[in-house]
């Protein structure tokens, strides 16, 4: 497994605990964009260390093919995470599935950088390195953007799952969607 991978505009990285000055900034930067429609975050999120240890987690669990996060960085502008990809709850044997979830920087929306990342991960990633089957999405039903995405990558939604998440204290439904990918 690759750590670094390009697509036309885009670097996908696996990153450590060293980049975690990149990633804190990338949160901070988007606090307002992302906590609406997230769980609580815990009371260190924003702090470096955080960051550095979850970082650490995160790449002890990507070395033993359970999890895979992959941020994205604009080829001009390689210093700076623009989004990020996750891939997690991996099963294996008779289901090779796993879900995935994902994030944008807000200056960064609308400009096609999530659909050429995530479909270049489903295609090369996860169907090549993973040999996944199935990828499944939940999203919130007012989340026309994210709906959107996942349609035009091919996702079908399979209908709603109630009570899905607990966001700012009110548990919300989510559209579960799905992806087959075939090899």
């Amino acid at each position: 497994m690759d750590l670094n991978y390009e697509t036309k505009r885009l670097i996908l990285r696996v990153l450590d605990a060293s980049d975690a000055e990149k990633v804190c900034l990338f949160y901070q930067k988007n606090k307002y964009t992302f906590e609406p429609v997230e769980p609580p975050r815990v009371p260190n999120f924003y702090t470096l260390n955080f960051h550095k240890s979850n970082l650490s987690v995160e790449y002890n669990e990507f070395i033993h093919g359970r999890y895979l996060r992959l941020f994205l960085f604009e080829k001009n502008h390689p210093e700076t995470i623009i989004g990020s990809l996750c891939f997690n709850n991996f099963r294996n044997g008779c289901f090779k599935s796993c879900v995935v979830g994902y994030k944008m920087d807000h200056n960064h929306c609308n400009l096609g950088y999530m659909s050429e990342g995530l479909n270049f991960a489903i295609q090369h990633i996860l169907a090549k390195e993973y040999a996944i089957h199935r990828i499944e999405a939940m999203v919130l039903p007012n989340n026309n953007a994210s709906i959107h995405l996942l349609e035009k990558l091919g996702f079908v939604n399979e209908g709603i799952t109630r009570d899905y998440a607990n966001l700012n204290g009110i548990w919300r439904n989510h559209f579960r969607y799905s992806m087959l990918v075939y090899q």
